[in-house]
């Protein structure tokens, strides 16, 4: 857990660690041994130098960033700076502080091992154009080269370039050596919405059920392959994701969808009474929540150092009654995409502030204030960047129920007509709707044969083993 140090308490609360919490590297230390004396001459190569030495990655590039701006710097000091630089850069946790090297490289001998951060740095920007060329310009054998073809590839996959990005995808799941776990987990969830999307059910199922169960995109993969199960005619299976995805294991993620997605299943399988309860339950457990959202949001007007205050209190563990929104909502927000860099940014960069006052800089005291200083301006500025997105986090959440909100009252008069129809004997949904291969018993792509299938029970009782290999035993009743 992060330790919450003197210098740090005006950042950073103790409670932080509950969302900041990252895995992160060891110390760089290679060429750390000694300080040269045409490294001393830029008081930034200075720091730069002695602090990479004590095991500080965000310090140093900071520093870096700062020296590269001096015109005096010497060709010979520039490189070794700019090598430096690139080893810090691997850490997860200085992605924000190697963008500022980034924008301070120019040269085009200089550029071609931080075209990964220039992109990044023109995406903050809203220059998706030079993005796309900065990460097309990164070249096999960098370590950011399969990042960047995935950058790439969700490009393409926003401007309906589905075969480019399909290409993309699959170029980065078949590399050697292997990407990088997260890396290989987002594009396979990335290439299961691409298939969803062409309408190629089965094939979205099978590469969704790939996603690690260990790693944190799997309650979105267990999910979205319900949704995939249905359109491909499983309803059985489709019913068993989501009994996992709304499993006591994933209680912290706020998913208004998910009884609402149920809702639409029994629908289609003419189970209206069933369908209807799991319709007025997603409005029981979702509408006052999303109320209060709303309520709050209107209330508080939040701004940037508002919204930190919300990220930061949520953090420490203060209750969702103290806050004025159920935790969940804002837990999800807090965890979403937007925030993912910035959590392991927070991460690092409280750390090695609490380094400086454990004393870690204190056989270089000539550089230690600057150090201090370094760090606490790229804090705020994390910390105005955390705001702003958490905004938008929670902003994508009050849009996305609004939506769900109008397909369940559209739902919900369906239900009325179609229940008044089955009355009259005027059924106008079949069984055919899900296919022979459901019907015959047949597995759906995914569904191995020596995948076991779990028997239903009414004891309400969930297993980690069982999660995403339930089949719900509900029938269709519809009649022809």
């Amino acid at each position: 857990m992060i330790q919450a140090h003197p210098i740090a308490k005006k950042f950073l609360s103790p409670g932080l660690a509950v969302i900041l919490a990252s895995a992160l590297a060891g110390p760089v230390t290679a060429g750390a041994a000694t300080v040269k004396k045409e490294q001393a001459r830029d008081p930034w190569a200075q720091l730069a130098w002695k602090s990479q030495s004590a095991g500080f990655r965000v310090l140093p590039l900071l520093a870096i960033s700062k020296a590269l701006d001096n015109p005096a710097l010497s060709e010979a000091e520039r490189g070794k700076l700019l090598r430096l630089a690139n080893r810090l850069a691997g850490n997860p946790g200085a992605i924000f502080a190697a963008k500022e090297v980034a924008t301070r490289v120019t040269d085009p001998e200089e550029t071609r091992d931080w075209n990964w951060f220039s992109g990044l740095a023109d995406i903050d920007r809203g220059e998706n154009q030079a993005a796309a060329t900065h990460f097309a310009a990164v070249k096999k054998g960098d370590r950011n080269y399969l990042r960047a073809r995935y950058q790439l590839g969700v490009m393409a996959y926003k401007s309906k370039r589905l075969a480019d990005a399909e290409s993309l995808f699959k170029e980065i799941l078949d590399a050697k050596p292997s990407p990088s776990p997260d890396l290989e987990d987002m594009s396979k969830l990335a290439l299961g919405r691409l298939w969803y999307e062409q309408k190629k059910f089965q094939s979205a199922v099978a590469v969704y059920r790939t996603i690690s169960r260990n790693g944190p995109l799997f309650p979105v993969a267990l999910f979205e392959q319900s949704w995939a199960f249905f359109m491909a005619g499983f309803p059985g299976h489709a019913l068993g994701a989501l009994h996992g995805a709304e499993s006591p294991f994933f209680r912290d993620q706020f998913n208004p969808e998910a009884p609402l997605l149920r809702s639409i299943i029994l629908y289609w399988m003419c189970l209206y009474r069933d369908s209807d309860n799991a319709l007025q339950e997603f409005i029981a457990r979702h509408s006052g929540p999303m109320d209060q959202l709303e309520n709050f949001l209107a209330r508080q007007q939040l701004n940037p150092a508002s919204a930190w205050d919300l990220f930061e209190n949520l953090s420490a563990g203060v209750s969702g009654d103290s806050l004025g929104i159920p935790r969940n909502i804002l837990l999800t927000a807090a965890t979403s995409d937007r925030m993912t860099s910035l959590r392991a940014a927070l991460t690092q960069t409280s750390r090695e502030i609490g380094m400086i006052e454990d004393g870690k800089l204190d056989e270089f005291n000539e550089v230690k204030e600057g150090g201090s200083a370094l760090l606490g301006n790229h804090f705020r500025a994390l910390r105005e960047e955390t705001g702003k997105k958490f905004i938008l986090a929670l902003g994508d959440l009050r849009t996305k129920y609004d939506q769900l909100r109008a397909q369940a009252d559209f739902l919900y008069v369906e239900l009325l007509t179609s229940e008044k129809d089955k009355i009259l004997g005027k059924e106008h949904l079949s069984s055919e709707k899900f296919t022979g291969r459901a019907k015959a018993g047949k597995r759906p792509a995914g569904w191995g044969q020596r995948v076991l299938a779990w028997a239903p029970d009414n004891k309400h009782e969930y297993w980690w083993d069982e999660v995403g290999f339930y089949i719900d035993p509900a029938k269709a009743a519809c009649v022809k």
